[in-house]
């Protein structure tokens, strides 16, 4: 009852989650529901990083760990089995449970992990791999993301959106679920249902492997749709139109 009490009071609602206007229009039949997406820095993410990664020798897939964390563990099993050696792995904000220890105070403090955690079951993955534990700070973050060649993100509970606009942003491949709208407009192409995730992913790394251009455009496309729905120049134009429907000028 606390949480819904300032909707009560509200003369409207904004969403930034496009899939959940439907349901409090439902709730609130009365009250004007507005999409209002947070607004994505673009520009400044070209400018961190305005280059692909450099060259190397093997393919690097990224894992957003965070609430699947066996269905990224046994997609990076499945696609060591069948490509080997030619692919590592980066598991980004992996919860602490599943790391040797415990966190220290300073939670923003970054832990690359090379190869193994001692005295973890992580320590028995048979490939190459980093771990890197939640909680770090989101240029480190998206430094990981830009060099990955390919991320997957297997995602049950609808908590993508701002990973699979920096995947965009940085113009890497995205395999994820199709659990948001903001996948469905960015990745339709490499979007599946939950449980067509390690199908998928092996589909991708073999065509990552063997220098599918087609991997490029999706990515060029998905770049495309960040910048005309949701970079600074779109969000601006909605935030001004969003305020004319209210009746407040600017």
């Amino acid at each position: 009852p606390q949480e819904i009490e300032p909707f009560e009071r509200a003369d409207g609602i904004l969403c930034a989650r496009q899939s959940n206007v439907r349901m409090w229009q439902k709730m609130y039949p009365e009250k004007p529901v507005h999409w209002l997406p947070v607004p994505y820095p673009l520009s400044y993410i070209r400018s961190l990083f305005p280059a692909p990664h450099g060259p190397r020798k093997t393919f690097r897939v990224g894992f957003i760990v965070f609430c699947e964390c066996e269905a990224s563990f046994l997609t990076a099993y499945a696609i060591h089995r069948r490509f080997g050696d030619s692919f590592e792995f980066v598991f980004l904000n992996v919860p602490g449970t599943y790391m040797s220890g415990k966190e220290g105070p300073d939670r923003m403090k970054e832990r690359i992990l090379p190869d193994s955690i001692v005295d973890s079951w992580c320590s028995t993955l048979p490939f190459r791999h980093s771990i890197v534990s939640s909680w770090i700070s989101f240029h480190d973050f998206i430094r990981h993301i830009h060099n990955c060649d390919l991320l997957i993100f297997a995602d049950s509970k609808g908590h993508q959106g701002r990973v699979l606009m920096d995947c965009a942003a940085l113009k890497i491949p995205c395999v994820c679920t199709d659990s948001t709208s903001c996948a469905n407009r960015l990745w339709s192409d490499l979007s599946v249902p939950m449980t067509g995730i390690l199908e998928k992913s092996l589909e991708v790394a073999e065509r990552l492997a063997t220098g599918d251009p087609e991997l490029r455009l999706y990515a060029e496309k998905a770049h495309d749709v960040l910048r005309a729905t949701f970079a600074e120049e779109p969000s601006k134009r909605r935030m001004i139109s969003l305020l004319a429907d209210l009746g407040i000028p600017c």
